[in-house]
């Protein structure tokens, strides 16, 4: 999870991030495409009376036809038309010579086929006409989701239902889509998610679209990361390899102390940072060591360490480094004097300059000079003898 995050804050996950952005929005300017389509949904043909046994005295009958007899019944047809796409359908977007409709077979549409809407421009402009067993609507404008009810009655054989099917072409999308209720019911729960209006689901929403985010974040830094972790194996193997071959080089033949061979172990692993880090730290020692030998014989003990401890204190990430440097045999505590510090920081900068390496450029832009809690500033502290010293510390502690 760390290395995700630390390549989600990378500079190439954000350029990736911003590409990606890009391109997404040239596709939803210049090619996605938008356009109205029209589906026709079917409800499973129902019979308007299922009587079972013969009941004494009952005849049922439709235009002077007995029903029973002629194994004949009347089937009630519902049909859905609905705008399924993302765009309207205008009335230029019908086809004159192939209207939007249905067709009936094995049965007979024997009365005036009904419409519902809650649409007030379709329920008087949305007309249907019947020829035979055809029916078709007349163009009209269709926004996305607008959805007219259509129901009739069919006379037909009492076990077999009537056959259903779609007419019609709209210009700008391909055949009409044709489904049964019963497929798409399944899509009702996700649909009604996706697109109504409700007030209640807008939480709802918040939560998922948020969830949905951040997992498609984490999917593309995880998939971002797993690509580049061999391209920077190789990078950083080539620079080990390099800055290995530098350090090699340094005092070939000649004595090197075991600190500074510690030293370029660390940039040999951690690149230049570490030596301006050691630099640092040698420094912040340094200056401990001065403010130990100002109070000696004024204070010594817990209250000296606390003092020092107050003034130039050692960050999290520096004791880190001090304790990375121990294992290589670079050991850097309190103990050290003024004199062997400044013998390390002369075969640090003698490393450093064989290097083409700088120390001293920007040695304070990290905040290292000074304790965030420290009560006294270094120049305070240079300008003060041991007695006054101790007695601001007290006072300020």
């Amino acid at each position: 999870m760390k290395k995700v995050w630390l390549v989600i804050r990378s500079q190439s996950f954000m350029a990736v991030v911003a590409l990606l952005s890009v391109i997404f929005a040239i596709y939803q300017t210049f090619i996605y495409e938008r356009k109205g389509e029209i589906g026709v949904t079917i409800a499973p043909p129902a019979k308007v009376l299922d009587i079972h046994k013969a009941v004494g005295g009952l005849e049922v009958s439709y235009e002077g036809e007995n029903l029973r007899d002629s194994k004949k019944t009347l089937w009630v047809i519902s049909a859905t038309i609905r705008n399924e796409g993302n765009a309207e359908i205008r009335k230029t977007d019908f086809d004159k010579n192939d209207p939007v409709g249905f067709f009936v077979e094995k049965g007979k549409i024997v009365d005036t086929p009904s419409l519902r809407t809650s649409i007030p421009y379709l329920q008087r402009n949305f007309k249907l006409s019947q020829v035979d067993n055809k029916i078709t609507v007349s163009p009209s404008i269709l926004e996305p989701g607008d959805t007219v009810f259509v129901s009739f009655l069919v006379l037909g054989d009492e076990v077999s239902p009537p056959s259903i099917s779609a007419l019609g072409k709209i210009a700008g999308s391909g055949d009409i889509q044709f489904k049964s209720s019963e497929d798409s019911h399944s899509n009702v729960t996700s649909d009604n998610l996706i697109f109504t209006d409700a007030l209640w689901l807008q939480p709802l929403r918040m939560v998922i679209y948020t969830l949905f985010f951040i997992v498609t974040i984490a999917v593309i830094a995880s998939l971002f990361a797993a690509v580049n972790a061999p391209v920077n194996a190789f990078k950083n193997l080539k620079n080990e390899r390099r800055r290995r071959a530098a350090v090699d080089k340094f005092k070939r033949g000649e004595g090197v102390s075991r600190e500074v061979r510690a030293a370029g172990l660390i940039y040999i692993e951690q690149g230049e940072v570490s030596l301006f880090r050691t630099a640092k730290i040698l420094r912040k020692f340094r200056k401990r060591a001065e403010l130990r030998r100002k109070l000696q014989g004024v204070c010594g003990g817990e209250e000296l360490d606390k003092i020092v401890l107050s003034c130039y204190g050692i960050p999290f990430y520096g004791s880190k480094l001090i304790s990375s440097l121990g294992e290589f045999g670079f050991a850097i505590s309190d103990s050290a004097t003024i004199e062997q510090i400044d013998d390390w920081l002369a075969e640090l900068r003698e490393l450093s300059a064989h290097l083409e390496i700088d120390l001293e450029r920007d040695f304070t832009a990290e905040g290292w000079d000074q304790h965030p809690d420290n009560p006294v500033t270094r120049e305070e502290i240079s300008r003060m003898e041991a007695e006054d010293i101790k007695a601001m510390l007290e006072e300020k502690l």
